[in-house]
């Protein structure tokens, strides 16, 4: 995915982090990270204030890294947003550094584009981080548990396998055989 973050892997320009962890966004205690800026104008968007390309809390991949990897208390990391892949290089980074020292730790990533549309490489490396992916964007329409008050098309895919157990209706994705 081709943005305006192209190029830059040091840093993330977030919306909102929630360090403390919650028990909304995946399960168990989840690390948060609400990314800035985003494309989709998808309806009953949670965080329209994410949307705007601006600079809002701008924090080093290292520093991030550092803190999620302190914290025993977290059972993984959400990404919400804003748009992830538009700061793939970057979130990439992040996961890369927090994997060396805690793969006990999953990463969720919501987005607002399809799994057919995350093609680039930038994308593709993200991607094989990523335990979970909620694809695709905001309808207004379904009832999914991992949503809070909001909805989601069909576009769950765990990517790691035994992350849910095999007897599960969630819908298992190609990236889950190439490992």
């Amino acid at each position: 995915m081709e943005s305006i973050y192209s190029g830059i892997s040091d840093v993330v320009n977030l919306w909102a982090v929630c360090r403390g962890g919650t028990r909304a966004l995946g399960p168990g205690n989840r690390y948060v990270l609400w990314t800035q800026g985003c494309l989709h104008r998808c309806p009953g968007c949670v965080s329209p204030e994410s949307r705007p390309f601006v600079p809002r809390l701008i924090l080093s991949v290292d520093e991030i890294a550092r803190d999620i990897i302190s914290r025993e208390d977290i059972d993984g990391v959400t990404v919400s947003g804003g748009e992830a892949f538009l700061q793939s290089e970057a979130l990439t980074a992040l996961f890369s550094a927090v994997k060396r020292e805690r793969p006990d730790l999953s990463v969720i990533i919501f987005t607002g584009y399809t799994l057919e549309e995350l093609t680039g490489e930038d994308d593709k490396a993200l991607l094989s981080l990523t335990d979970v992916l909620i694809a695709g964007p905001l309808t207004g329409s379904e009832d999914l548990p991992t949503r809070g008050s909001y909805s989601l098309p069909p576009g769950f895919f765990p990517t790691r396998r035994n992350f849910f157990p095999e007897s599960s209706s969630v819908r298992r994705s190609p990236l889950e055989t190439e490992r």
